[in-house]
């Protein structure tokens, strides 16, 4: 073996062995790739979770308003009885659970929009996930690929070489 094929197959095997301890970009796609995925399930669980927020205000509005329904009723009675003094208090209460349950359906509101906005942002952010995979896959099978077209020129060298060992 010559010097020059020595040197040849000893820089080949440093810049094989410096190149495996670098990090295999498709390793580092991969797991770019399933953090994606795990923020972007975080974010479907964030929107039903305000779903559910959006509800309960909803809900408590909706028993503040029965509250003050009652109190009207307790004031009317109160009214009747007369006991004017009792009736204004309840209404007087009454007036400030009506405002309680108006700032929550504001609040339900609010959160409906912003529900929505992040909804979309979402479903934005999964079809650029589902872009990123294909693209991913793409890259895998032009890898394999590749891989298998060293591997044929690999095959079609050592049969070149077989073939001038034979021929000499």
């Amino acid at each position: 073996m010559s010097a020059r094929r020595r040197l040849a197959a000893a820089v080949a095997g440093r810049l094989d062995t410096l190149l495996s301890r670098l990090e295999d970009p498709g390793d580092a796609l991969d797991l770019a790739y399933r953090n994606l995925l795990e923020r972007l399930a975080g974010a479907r669980r964030a929107v039903e979770e305000i779903a559910v927020v959006q509800a309960g205000l909803q809900a408590a509005a909706g028993d503040l308003e029965a509250a003050g329904h009652r109190l009207e009723a307790l004031a009317r009675g109160e009214v009747a009885s007369g006991r004017p003094g009792l009736a204004r208090e309840a209404l007087a209460r009454r007036h400030v659970v009506d405002e309680g349950a108006r700032s929550l359906r504001g609040e339900a509101r609010a959160l409906a929009g912003e529900e929505e906005r992040f909804a979309a942002a979402v479903e934005v952010a999964a079809d650029r996930a589902g872009s990123i995979g294909a693209q991913r896959e793409a890259l895998k099978l032009l890898g394999r690929t590749g891989d298998q077209r060293d591997q044929l020129g690999a095959t079609v060298d050592a049969v070149r070489v077989a073939d001038r060992t034979v021929r000499t």
